[in-house]
């Protein structure tokens, strides 16, 4: 990939190091305490439906005790074979390469000097098809003298292979010149991304002056998923203009494909809405205030009026023709003709330099929302994840927001976090502690009132220990049909929820002589596999109940993650503490090899 390395440790590597320094088989590490608090990792963007073929975004927001300078690493962890460099079709394996560490919160994917270069990076590549990405990131505090500390989180992006590519269709071929202050219309490919389980409901319109590489300029926010929005462009000169078009929640994005550029207006007049958006119940009002301003020596009046007013909605103007600069009120009432829906009401001023379009969104209920149903984490299960996506069943009520509460107590009565305003049926909260309950609540909002609190949902974070196999490798004799066996030991004293094993590997001619076994201090013995794969050789895999095959590759050498021939659930409920001894046995006389790793992991009740 490049000639030299980059001077950063993956966040694997400091996995690694961590197990190193904690485990019990080693005593030659000196531990010295540190006055350095460690930087906290309080949410990330991630655990969300992403469309295919699109650029996307991860983002984490953490603080640090010291006010140490963070940098942020955010790297993919799907290890694997797969083809390389990677393919836009893989299932598996990584997509994306490890960056060194930076200032910025935010990685894109690909780099945007990439997209606005229109270039294709090898070693960055956009899925074509449903699959699964795990991205960690990584937060180092940079302490100098104090010993530096790191916080990380793992995140997991799906991609909906049925959704996608999302597209910014409008302003992009080359050539395009607009004038400041002036309406124009962006225009998008929504692509399915407005349908679950992608259910993004709106977007955010931004701008960029420097051919794409940052985004300062806020077009609108809040804009409905339906591919097209009028807005007025800011009075910027600029020849290297781009547009983005991001989701609501910050993952996924488009960036039109060209630079286009944007002359001042001299003597002219803008237009903008405060606020844009309204929500309100029937037979109720509401009041949105436009404000005409001057640029340079303008002084003409400026005539207002409305279009796509729907029935049943009535707007009374403090003036339809001001001198700017000039603010006009507007009193909007329905009656019982009006019916609940969402609506684009297209609010214009008109003068000697022609017409200028703002977009009021009206959103119009009828009644209290009903209670909402939660979906995950379902009620009374447990999780592993220390970021967790809690979400709803959607509400057809236009214009509802959701307000969410988390908390340790039954009754929510001091709350862990709560946010209020979400536009989506999703939200990610990361930091969960291990070993421990928590009960979360959501309700609607909507213009008219605020629905009933849904049901009080309670989950538990189980806490899962990895721990390496330090006596391998070991060999396997060519002589007889030797038996070896590996042992790791487990301090820790809970009950089992669930049992995984990774990344064990070795080789062997002719893997279809081996039986692969793991017993629990209990005596509870399964088979991992047996008598596979002919004459092929060596193995490389991972086991997991929940992996989607049981059937292994040939040769057993990618990497991948697959059920065990017995299931891992004959360990539930028993005790962790003691002994795990993985046996191999060789069947067959003359070939020979060597177990070179493995690793337990073991999620834990409380």
């Amino acid at each position: 990939m490049q000639n030299f390395s980059d001077d950063h440790f993956h966040g694997i590597s400091l996995e690694n190091m961590e197990d190193e320094v904690q485990s019990i088989f080693h005593t030659c590490e000196t531990i010295t305490p540190l006055t350095n608090n460690e930087p906290v990792i309080n949410n990330t963007n991630g655990n969300v439906h992403i469309p295919k073929s699109t650029p996307f975004v991860l983002t984490a927001n953490a603080t640090d005790a010291d006010g140490d300078v963070m940098t942020y690493c955010w790297e993919q962890m799907d290890n694997g074979i797969a083809t390389m460099p990677p393919s836009a079709s893989s299932t598996l394996g990584p997509g994306f390469r490890s960056l060194s560490p930076s200032n910025d919160s935010s990685r894109y994917f690909p780099r945007l000097q990439d997209l606005a270069n229109g270039t294709s990076s090898t070693w960055e590549v956009l899925s074509d098809v449903g699959r699964t990405y795990n991205f960690r990131v990584t937060v180092r505090d940079n302490a100098s003298g104090a010993g530096g500390c790191t916080d990380h989180e793992d995140v997991t992006l799906t991609v909906d292979g049925n959704a996608g590519p999302f597209v910014v269709t409008y302003p992009g071929a080359t050539g395009i010149s607009l004038v400041g202050a002036t309406t124009t219309t962006v225009t998008w490919d929504v692509a399915n991304t407005d349908l679950n389980p992608v259910n993004c409901n709106q977007v955010d319109i931004l701008l960029s002056v420097d051919g794409g590489l940052t985004y300062p300029h806020v077009l609108s926010t809040g804009v409905p998923n339906s591919g097209s929005r009028v807005l007025n462009l800011p009075n910027i000169a600029t020849t290297q203009a781009r547009v983005m078009v991001i989701s609501d929640n910050r993952s996924f994005f488009d960036i039109s494909d060209n630079n286009f550029t944007i002359t001042l207006a001299s003597n002219d007049f803008s237009l903008s809405l405060a606020p844009s958006t309204l929500s309100l119940c029937q037979l109720e009002q509401g009041v949105f205030s436009i404000d005409v301003g001057v640029i340079g020596s303008f002084s003409n009046p400026v005539q207002l009026s409305a279009t796509g007013v729907p029935t049943g909605v009535n707007l009374q103007w403090s003036s339809t023709s001001i001198t700017p600069p000039a603010t006009a009120t507007v009193t909007l009432t329905t009656d019982q003709n009006s019916s609940p829906d969402s609506y684009s009401i297209g609010i214009h001023g008109q003068s000697t330099t022609g017409t200028k379009t703002s977009i009021l969104d009206l959103y119009l209920s009828n009644g209290s929302p009903t209670a909402v149903q939660l979906s995950t984490p379902a009620h009374n299960t447990t999780v592993s994840n220390t970021t967790q996506l809690f979400s709803w069943v959607s509400s057809s009520s236009p214009g509802i927001t959701y307000d969410f509460q988390l908390s340790k107590d039954p009754a929510l009565t001091s709350l862990v976090h709560q946010a209020t305003g979400l536009t989506s049926n999703q939200y990610s909260q990361g930091g969960l502690e291990a070993w421990t309950s928590y009960y979360w609540r959501v309700r609607g909002v909507t213009g008219c009132t605020t629905g009933p609190w849904s049901s009080t949902f309670r989950f538990e974070l189980k806490g899962c220990i990895i721990i390496d196999a330090y006596d391998t490798p070991i060999s396997i004799s060519s002589s007889g049909t030797p038996t070896i066996t590996s042992t790791i030991y487990v301090p820790d004293d809970y009950s089992i929820l669930d049992v995984n094993i990774w990344n064990i590997n070795g080789q062997h001619t002719y893997v279809s002589d081996l039986t692969v076994k793991l017993k629990s201090p209990e005596g509870t013995e399964i088979i991992l596999w047996d008598d596979v794969c002919g004459t092929n050789d060596d193995f490389d895999l991972n086991f997991d109940d929940d992996a989607a095959s049981s059937t292994l590759p040939c040769p057993p050498t990618d990497g991948g993650t697959y059920q065990p021939d017995n299931p891992f659930s004959n360990f539930t409920g028993e005790d962790s503490q003691g002994n795990w001894i993985l046996t191999i046995n060789d069947n067959f006389n003359i070939d020979g090899g060597s177990l070179d790793h493995w690793e337990l992991e073991l999620c834990l009740a409380s």
